[in-house]
């Protein structure tokens, strides 16, 4: 009788239990890939502004004064020129040969992305079309200061398969994981044996720009991800 009695109390408050344990976990999951979901957005966004910030800058006020290097650099450049007539008459420095052949040929309706060695140029036209210039955004400007990202929180941006910057060593495996799923929330793999999280967004930069999508990339460890909630 006892062991009957204990078969039909004991076991299934330990499954109930169980069960509860389970569907607390998959809230906190749940509730940790929408966090990082929202983070790529917020993410995005910010460098959405940034490139749209530095085209208009250069569009309006390179004309308007000399490319002087605290100018460019509040505007988030590290150098910058300007074609006018077909001859470069503004230059901060020696210009790299793709973009040279980019103001050459320049004629532009909006902005233009260029990638120069994994560095994010932007080709744009001043309002009347006189004046063309170029400027490669500061790699800390556009993509931020790693230090300052929430804790334990990275993020990673790609254009086709082509990584233009993350803030932390990606294994192969991660890498494959976000390019081969496109845009998720749920994405998860093995980093050095640690279980990561992350989700990704498709950043639709064609929208003020000639220029294909991004994915952003935001992920954190797991165990980070779900102490946060907790």
């Amino acid at each position: 009788m006892f062991g009957l009695f204990v078969l039909a109390t004991v076991i299934p408050v330990a499954v109930f239990g169980l069960l509860a344990s389970r569907q607390v976990d998959d809230a906190l999951t749940e509730r940790s890939y929408a966090a990082l979901g929202d983070a790529t957005r917020t993410y995005g966004q910010a460098l959405y502004q940034r490139l749209s910030q530095g085209a208009q800058y250069l569009a309006v006020r390179g004309t308007q004064t000399p490319l002087e290097a605290n100018g460019l650099l509040r505007a988030g450049f590290s150098d910058a020129w300007g074609f006018e007539d077909g001859q470069l008459t503004r230059a901060t420095g020696p210009i790299p040969e793709v973009l040279l052949t980019e103001l050459a040929l320049a004629e532009l309706d909006r902005p233009k992305l260029v990638i120069v060695d994994r560095q994010v140029a932007v080709v744009v036209a001043n309002p009347d079309r006189r004046v063309v210039f170029a400027g490669i955004f500061d790699p800390v400007y556009l993509w931020g200061d790693g230090t300052k990202f929430s804790y334990a929180t990275d993020y990673c941006v790609w254009q086709s398969d082509m990584l233009l910057f993350c803030s932390r060593t990606l294994s192969e495996a991660g890498a494959a994981e976000v390019v081969s799923q496109g845009a998720a929330n749920d994405l998860s793999w093995q980093e050095r044996g640690e279980a990561w999280r992350g989700a990704s967004w498709d950043l639709f930069i064609g929208s003020g720009f000639e220029a294909e999508n991004w994915r952003i990339l935001a992920m954190q460890p797991a165990s980070v991800a779900l102490a946060s909630l907790n």
